[in-house]
């Protein structure tokens, strides 16, 4: 039961880090197109809006995700384009998990 648990964790961490990639591309062009910082943080809620649907609003679910996208990024530390998408990824499942409560 634990190990099905952590595959599905895992997954779902895969499936964080594959909205951060495109939340990370799309905040750049934002960033660079309008030079409005408040944009950046909208197209952070989106894609957070789009997670919390895609792993059903589930808060547990969510945290897991986002624990084990963390564990995830810290193995990419040496390469800062991926430690960034990283990190989006948690930050992705918490403003998810946020939006459950």
């Amino acid at each position: 039961m634990a190990a099905s648990r952590q595959a599905k964790a895992e997954r779902d961490a895969r499936t964080a880090w594959t909205y951060a990639s495109h939340a990370v591309i799309r905040a750049d062009q934002v960033a660079d197109d309008f030079a409005r910082p408040e944009l950046v943080d909208e197209v952070y809620q989106s894609f957070a809006g789009d997670l919390y649907t895609e792993l059903e609003g589930d808060r547990d679910r969510l945290y897991a995700a986002a624990r084990q996208a963390c564990i995830a990024a810290a193995e990419e530390v040496a390469a800062p384009d991926r430690w960034r998408v990283g990190l989006c990824a948690v930050e992705l499942c918490q403003r998810a998990a946020r939006m459950a409560e």
